[in-house]
C-alpha cells in the first residue's frame, strides 16, 4: 500500500518538474538562447537522445531537473555577470 504511495509522489513530483524546467527551456528558445541539455532528474542518464541539438535525459533521481543553456559555464556567479547599462 505505501510503495503505491510513494511512487504516485514521485511521479506526480516529476510531472511538476518536468513542467517547470520546461517554462526555463521555453523561455530560453523563445528569446533566442541555446538549449544544450533538458534534464528530468540528477545522477546517471537512464535515457538520453539528442534533438535539433539539445540533449533530451531521464536520469535515475527524478526528484530534480535542469536546464543548461549555452555559455552557462562561462559564467562566475555574482552581480559582475550584469550589463552595467
Amino acid at each position: 500500500f505505501y510503495s503505491i504511495e510513494f511512487l504516485a509522489t514521485v511521479l506526480v513530483i516529476s510531472f511538476l518538474i518536468f513542467f517547470h524546467e520546461l517554462g526555463h527551456f521555453l523561455a530560453a528558445r523563445s528569446l533566442g538562447v541555446k538549449v544544450e541539455v533538458f534534464s528530468i532528474g540528477f545522477g546517471k542518464s537512464l535515457i538520453e537522445r539528442e534533438f535539433k541539438g539539445t540533449n533530451y535525459r531521464l536520469s535515475t533521481l527524478p526528484l530534480g531537473g535542469y536546464v543548461k543553456l549555452k555559455g552557462q559555464d562561462d559564467m562566475r556567479p555574482g552581480f559582475e555577470n550584469l550589463d552595467k547599462d
